[in-house]
C-alpha cells in the first residue's frame, strides 16, 4: 500500500504557521506534486502494490492488509 496525495502537501495539514508560510510558494508551483500514473508505471512490475490517494490518516482506513512486512512513514509536517 502506498499512501500519498499525489498533490502536494495539503496546507490543513500542516502544524505551524511559520511552517506554512514557507511551504506556501513550494505548494502553489505544485513543488510537491507528484504524477500519479508516472507512479502506477514505476511500481507496474509488483503486482501487489496497491496505490491510495488521499489524505493519511483519512485513507488509512482503505488498507485491507492484516499483516504488514515494510513499514515506512514519511509525514511532512502533519498536524
Amino acid at each position: 500500500n502506498l499512501l500519498d496525495t499525489f498533490e502536494g502537501i495539503d496546507p490543513n495539514q500542516t502544524t505551524e504557521q511559520v511552517e506554512r508560510e514557507r511551504n506556501t510558494k513550494h505548494i502553489e508551483e505544485g513543488f510537491y506534486v507528484t504524477d500519479l500514473e508516472a507512479v502506477k508505471k514505476n511500481f507496474a512490475e509488483w503486482k501487489n502494490v496497491k496505490l491510495i490517494k488521499g489524505v493519511v490518516p483519512d485513507t488509512l482506513s482503505e488498507i485491507d492488509s492484516e499483516k504488514l512486512v515494510y513499514l515506512h512513514i514519511d509525514m511532512n509536517h502533519a498536524a
